[in-house]
């Protein structure tokens, strides 16, 4: 039975990370070949506290990890500290909000082979979204926009790619080390430089069916702003794949 270690990057999550800590707790709780990776990027909020209090309870302790980065590095360049922490087995990583239902990561696990790596298809025919009725005008605009940056996405860096931001993969730890050195991004385009990266080099991508709730909303600036630095990166991923920055052992 393969270990499987899942990362969860934090940063300014007090007001959730007690519910999302007592979900995974009582995930993993019947489940001994899973283990928790939680690592704050400095969050100006006492996420770190909290966290560091939960784990000290929590009965699934020896199973728990809580760190701290000494300098904010951004989501990608969290995934890459806790993925280089990681000796062997599975490796998955998802976000603290939980919109993932867990249960995805069952049906991962029991899916993933080597040489693949395993992500959230959230426009997969048998995908569900879980959506308050109050979202309902922000998710068309929404669903637009990603559409568009996953075309782009598609056409220039992964071959029929259709969800490159959806946040839960699994992949396994000594396949995906050795190719963190070729990344360059520490934000949320980390994501897609690394499916890149993966296919670059042999590595199969499995797009998977998930359950995804959808009930918070970032600001339309935050959105936007997101939006223009992913297309930017995007641009800057395409120049360092095409000049074959993203393949091992180049001659």
């Amino acid at each position: 039975m393969n270990r499987l270690t899942l990362i969860i990057p934090c940063y300014n999550s007090s007001s959730f990370i007690q519910n999302s800590f007592a979900t995974l707790d009582n995930f993993i709780s019947t489940r001994s070949q899973i283990s928790l990776f939680f690592i704050d990027d400095c969050s100006a909020d006492n996420t770190f506290e909290l966290l560091s209090s939960l784990q000290k309870k929590s009965l699934n302790a020896a199973r728990i990890q809580v760190q701290k980065n000494k300098i904010n590095l951004g989501k990608g360049g969290t995934l890459k500290r806790g993925i280089t922490e990681i000796k062997d087995g599975l490796i998955a990583f998802t976000d603290p909000d939980l919109a993932y239902d867990l249960e995805n990561l069952d049906n991962f696990y029991s899916t993933i082979s080597p040489k693949q790596i395993l992500i959230a298809n959230r426009v997969h025919p048998d995908s569900r979204y879980l959506v308050p009725p109050q979202f309902f005008r922000y998710i068309f605009t929404r669903h637009l926009s990603s559409r568009f940056l996953n075309l782009l996405g598609r056409t220039f860096l992964v071959e029929r790619l259709e969800d490159s931001q959806a946040g839960l993969k699994m992949f396994f730890a000594e396949e995906i080390k050795p190719l963190l050195k070729l990344s360059c991004k520490n934000g949320f385009s980390f994501d897609l430089e690394l499916l890149c990266i993966a296919q670059n080099n042999a590595i199969k991508i499995i797009q998977m069916p998930v359950n995804f709730r959808y009930d918070h909303e970032t600001t339309t600036v935050s959105f936007l702003g997101d939006a223009m630095k992913l297309f930017s990166d995007l641009f800057h991923l395409y120049l360092r794949k095409t000049s074959g920055k993203y393949k091992l052992n180049r001659k």
